[in-house]
């Protein structure tokens, strides 16, 4: 078994995937704001969740794809930790990863908001 740690970007939102056009007003909305303010937006939240829940593919982010790469290439079990900066876009994403990797029994994701997040994370 293998351990992975990643910092986690927010490719999801911005590359061009299927579900963009659906979520881009609501991204903006929060793409600046910090984690600290995720109870404030959880109704944009659970919007951007639910646009994208069942849209992702391997091409979906970065993360997605280095890390089923690594899977590949390894060619053995994954605990993969993601670690992420104190924006809400950051946090969001490395829940949507989290949630994406669960249906692969070889790969186990770890993240935790409340020490996962990194304040001032640059």
């Amino acid at each position: 078994m293998k351990k992975v740690i990643t910092t986690v970007g927010t490719s999801i939102f911005t590359k061009e995937n299927e579900y963009k056009k659906n979520i881009e007003v609501t991204y903006r909305d929060i793409k600046d704001k910090r984690e600290k303010e995720w109870k404030n937006n959880e109704k944009s939240i659970g919007y951007i969740k639910d646009k994208i829940k069942n849209k992702l593919n391997r091409d979906s982010s970065a993360e997605i794809k280095s890390i089923s790469l690594l899977k590949e290439e390894l060619k053995e079990e994954l605990n993969v930790y993601f670690i992420c900066t104190d924006t809400i876009a950051s946090r969001l994403a490395a829940e949507i990863l989290k949630d994406y990797f669960e249906k692969d029994d070889s790969i186990n994701t770890f993240f935790t908001p409340e020490k996962d997040v990194i304040d001032d994370l640059q």
